[in-house]
């Protein structure tokens, strides 16, 4: 069993030490382990060229990701190897920093569980070479921590929790650090780090529906997530991490949470039944821009294209 932690931040830092910190208890645990850290990295970011999911929908679709020269391959081959993954990013302006973002967007719907599972088996079926990889199509354990150097990273959770959701990984534990600056010298946040760090080795050997989760209940019944979205005329809020609508109660205890059914619950984009109504709501979209005159809306877009130039920096001399 190996558990890698994937880090953003300053070398041997906060971030690192969090990590450390964790991957020394799942090695306690009997894991093997592995730390990475995408500030050592080369991570292109996404441009949105749509090659990847194109790949899954259309078996004659001989394009690949332009994005060549970088270190996303090697780090997805680090993932395709482990049983548990450990997400540490820092907050720096509210959300996980913009190097941990891109890799987000990297993973997105290339790495879509259910769009590979979906085109491997009708790839099987019709005779085909599937193309996937198969381990892709496992669940891991993922454990998520979330430091900043105040109480202002409300959206620590959904912005470094996202792989979770693409990759089908079950979130076992949730770890949010405010106020930082104290992590190397305070034995409490330390232990919490550890405590992350077995909860990971431990769940990451189970079958994934036999896994506990071991952080904050969160809001969300689901995911754990504790920020969602209110929807201002019909009475519901949404999880912003998941997706999962329910009704915002607040229980005698004072803390905000969502109230849903248990199909409402299936309708989560952490479940596959919830990231296939997620596919079928993309289909759709496609099929309405599939029905746009590209050209004519081209060509009426050209004047103010013209009108309107991008600026760019004077980078001669």
């Amino acid at each position: 069993m190996k558990i890698t932690a994937i880090v953003c931040g300053r070398p041997d830092q906060i971030g690192e030490k969090l990590a450390r910190t964790a991957l020394k208890a799942a090695r306690d645990e009997g894991a093997g382990i592995e730390l990475i850290n995408l500030m050592k990295l080369n991570i292109k970011p996404c441009i949105n060229c749509g090659t990847c999911v194109r790949v899954m929908r259309d078996p004659d679709f001989k394009g690949t990701c332009p994005l060549k020269d970088d270190d996303m391959a090697w780090l997805d081959e680090q993932m395709l190897s482990s049983d548990g993954l450990i997400f540490v990013a820092p907050m720096y302006e509210a959300t996980a920093a913009g190097t941990y973002r891109i890799m987000c967007d990297r993973i997105g719907p290339s790495h879509d569980v259910t769009f590979m599972r979906m085109t491997y088996e009708a790839r099987i079926a019709a005779g085909l070479d599937p193309k996937i990889d198969t381990r892709w199509l496992r669940s891991r354990a993922a454990g998520i921590i979330a430091h900043g150097g105040s109480e202002w990273s409300y959206l620590g959770f959904p912005t470094t929790a996202s792989p979770c959701v693409s990759m089908g990984m079950t979130i076992n534990d949730y770890y949010q650090v405010e106020w930082n600056q104290d992590v190397p010298g305070n034995p409490e946040k330390l232990a919490r780090a550890e405590q992350l760090g077995r909860n990971i080795a431990r769940e990451a050997g189970k079958h994934p529906e036999d896994r506990l989760y071991h952080g904050p209940e969160g809001s969300c019944p689901v995911c754990h997530c504790n920020v969602i979205r209110a929807d201002e005329t019909g009475g519901t809020a949404a999880c912003a991490l998941c997706g999962a609508v329910g009704i915002p109660v607040i229980r005698e205890d004072g803390k905000i949470i969502l109230q849903m059914t248990e199909e409402e619950k299936k309708r989560s984009h952490l479940y596959e039944s919830g990231r296939l109504q997620h596919a079928q709501d993309l289909k759709h979209n496609q099929i309405v821009r599939q029905g746009l005159d590209q050209e004519a809306i081209r060509k009426a877009f050209e004047p103010l294209k013209k009108e309107i130039p991008l600026s760019l920096p004077d980078r001669q001399g």
